[in-house]
């Protein structure tokens, strides 16, 4: 049986407060043309205000390509994964200012979205009510939930390189990166400390 992103990742949220192993990530073959159209929102984010001790950082808006996103930042809270040693992975790898491609989309009145940054795909949602009113569109509060592992076949290259792909194959002028099965599973580079190398 087949389920998209948007169904499979709702009925993980949907499940009873207290489990807290849901075994709900992406392990099935996922293209990313398949992840562009399931997406009514694509765009390219940067990592502000990381606060590694909080487990918490905020992704801003930077450019709409695909949909109006209905929020101008997402505040991702990183304390309720079900998977512990998920948000330390993550930490690791954004930064202030580092680049992030945001795929999202609403299911049932809750929104879920993917972020993606070199090498790295992680998964959050949120219940936050967005503004009727576009031209002053809040955070939205997030919940992570998991470095997402297996979609490194989805897409493994730089986030730069993504960023500037996406806008031709969005308009159909390129294909998507195909998904490559032979990708191992995990999560990307760690960042090196600032100012180094």
């Amino acid at each position: 049986m087949r389920f998209s992103w948007r169904v499979s990742f709702f009925l993980g949220l949907s499940l009873l407060p207290g489990m807290t192993e849901l075994e709900a990530m992406i392990v099935r073959k996922y293209p990313m043309k398949e992840v562009l159209k399931q997406s009514q929102y694509v765009f390219e984010g940067r990592v502000r205000s990381v606060d590694a001790q909080k487990q918490r950082f905020v992704v801003e808006l930077k450019r709409e390509l695909k949909g109006t996103s209905p929020f101008s930042r997402l505040n991702l809270n990183l304390k309720v994964s079900p998977k512990k040693e998920h948000p330390g992975l993550l930490l690791k790898r954004v930064r202030d200012g580092h680049p992030v491609v945001i795929f999202g989309t609403r299911v049932r009145g809750d929104f879920f979205f993917l972020g993606y940054t070199d090498g790295t795909w992680f998964s959050m949602g949120s219940k936050s009510a967005p503004s009727k009113d576009p031209a002053s569109r809040g955070p939205a509060v997030c919940a992570f939930r998991y470095c997402e592992l297996y979609l490194r076949r989805t897409y493994s290259g730089k986030t730069s390189e993504l960023l500037k792909l996406l806008p031709d194959v969005l308009a159909s002028r390129k294909p998507a990166p195909a998904y490559d099965p032979k990708v191992k599973p995990g999560v990307g580079p760690e960042l090196k400390p600032a100012g180094k190398d």
